[in-house]
């Protein structure tokens, strides 16, 4: 195996494991919220904020954190509230007045806004190959999305899942500069370590909802701050810094299909076949967005390029 191959490869584990973690996390915040002692909306994100900041300690005091350049600290600034704070916020804002089928509908638009995003201003080249992915993954997840019920309704609460959607997005190509010049581990402390003063006004209500807090509430939270914010966000970040923004904005199409595999597998929700069918058009979605073809001439609109828009 070639040493471009085994990056590749490592890329795809890295961003396959940021999915299977942000899967999750769909079925933890249900544990949450469904148990009799669980956590309030706010008081989860001030929990999985200080739980994921807190992580990033034991790396940094071993010095594996760099510290970001001046020239950088803008950029680092919108990657921060971009990808942990804003998207959390507007997320949870959201959720809490949409149906399901609503909030993962809008959600979904983030892999599309985030590969238009990184071809205009990171100059992706989006393929015929990619196109025909993000159309197959698009169509997969609508039954997907609508299969948890309620149906689409269009109220206020759209407002703020679009703008988390947005958020998602710029948080994709945003930090790609940064993944290429330092390093995933890094830019995701950073990220979690600014977000936490913002954070921390919630942090009260947090600890009051810890006393009255079930087992398995406590469990789902410590699995968000450490699973789906630390561990995935960082190998996100190792993922995106081997392949281009658009190649890995379409793994997040794969979220909702795995997150209702992992209902299926723990919670017992048995998915229909019209969800059955539109997971499996989604996934062979995303593997032609995201795989190299064999094809050279498909291989001509899908090059794999620095994408950081700036020299390294």
């Amino acid at each position: 195996m070639t040493a471009s191959a085994r990056q590749r490869l490592a890329g795809t584990a890295a961003l396959a494991t940021a999915t299977v973690l942000w899967a999750g996390s769909f079925i933890a915040t249900r544990s949450i919220s469904t148990s009799s002692g669980g956590f309030g909306p706010f008081s989860v994100l001030a929990g999985r904020t200080a739980i994921a900041a807190a992580a990033f300690a034991v790396p940094a005091l071993a010095g594996r954190v760099q510290r970001p350049k001046r020239r950088d600290l803008p950029l680092v600034l919108v990657t921060s509230i971009s990808g942990s704070l804003g998207y959390l916020v507007m997320f949870h804002l959201g959720a809490r007045d949409a149906t399901a089928a609503t909030a993962s509908l809008v959600i979904n638009l983030a892999p599309v806004l985030g590969m238009v995003a990184a071809a205009v201003a990171l100059h992706d080249r989006l393929g015929r190959r990619k196109l025909l992915g993000i159309g197959l993954a698009v169509a997969g997840t609508v039954p997907v999305s609508l299969a948890d019920g309620g149906g689409f309704r269009l109220n206020a609460a759209v407002a703020w899942l679009v703008g988390a959607a947005i958020a998602a997005a710029t948080y994709v190509v945003a930090s790609k500069p940064l993944v290429d010049r330092y390093d995933g581990l890094s830019v995701t402390a950073w990220g979690w370590w600014i977000s936490l003063p913002f954070g921390a006004a919630f942090l009260p209500g947090a600890v009051r909802d810890a006393t009255n807090a079930s087992a398995s509430s406590l469990g789902a939270l410590v699995y968000l701050g450490l699973g789906s914010s630390a561990l995935a966000y960082t190998a996100w970040g190792a993922g995106l810094r081997r392949t281009t923004a658009s190649a890995a904005a379409a793994w997040l199409f794969a979220v909702p299909v795995i997150a209702t595999l992992g209902a299926w597998a723990l919670l017992g929700e048995r998915p229909g076949a019209t969800t059955a069918l539109g997971g499996t058009v989604a996934l062979i979605g995303v593997w032609l967005a995201t795989g190299r073809p064999a094809d050279a001439s498909l291989a001509s609109g899908d090059a794999i390029s620095d994408g950081s828009g700036a020299p390294r």
